[in-house]
């Protein structure tokens, strides 16, 4: 009895033996073929979320100002509705800042506000790199510079007399943006480094003068795939 049940165990272990060897490669060639299927898709398919270049963003950002002509410094607040074309070819964003500005002697405590309302047209040379699908080339994709325009208000004179003045101002700066996560799922954070020069008159000195304003921005957008253009 004991050698039958043992005959039997050979036969079944032997039987799955067999079966296996010759299951096995067809499924493993079932399987690759799949993948490759999938892969052939992926390749020659584009993917309706994959980033390239074109968003739609609103952005806030915070910025330490200086103005060493005039002993100036303070802080600034921006914030701005940006769009960008396929392969970020036209890259546009208008925005609203609020400068405000003390002297830095050590008894000054008042600060001068100032209102500056413009655009401002980005230019990416590294444009391509956008095509590396990944958060590294979309970065270096986003270095941008820039040149700007607009106008920037400030009161005048102190007290019951202030007036408010407007002055032409204009800028030009550097910059780029990281994607905090996969730029690919459609919208997402992207973080703002940016450094701008600000050039134009100053509407609250009496006459006016020319005000050179430096900033370093770091700010926040939300980014969606599209475009306004």
């Amino acid at each position: 009895m004991g050698s039958t049940v043992q005959h039997f165990a050979r036969y079944v272990t032997l039987a799955c033996i067999v079966i296996f060897a010759c299951v096995s490669p067809r499924m493993i060639e079932a399987q690759s073929s799949s993948r490759a299927h999938e892969e052939a898709e992926s390749t020659t398919d584009d993917d309706p979320r994959a980033y390239n270049g074109s968003f739609v963003e609103p952005s806030l950002r915070g910025a330490w100002v200086r103005a060493d002509s005039r002993n100036l410094e303070g802080w600034g607040l921006d914030v701005g509705l940006r769009s960008a074309s396929l392969l970020s070819l036209v890259d546009v964003r208008l925005a609203y800042r609020l400068d405000a500005l003390r002297s830095t002697s050590a008894n000054a405590s008042s600060r001068t506000f100032s209102h500056t309302l413009g655009g401002h047209l980005a230019l990416h040379p590294l444009a391509l790199f956008v095509f590396g699908s990944d958060w590294l080339p979309y970065t270096i994709a986003s270095l941008y510079v820039e040149i700007g325009g607009g106008a920037r208000g400030a009161p005048s004179g102190s007290g019951r007399t202030a007036a408010f003045g407007v002055a032409p101002v204009w800028s030009v700066g550097a910059g780029l943006d990281v994607p905090l996560g996969d730029a690919d799922r459609g919208w997402l954070p992207w973080l703002h480094l940016l450094y701008r020069y600000n050039r134009g008159r100053w509407p609250a000195a009496q006459p006016q003068r020319a005000l050179e304003l430096h900033g370093v921005f770091v700010g926040l957008g939300l980014r969606t795939h599209g475009s306004l253009f």
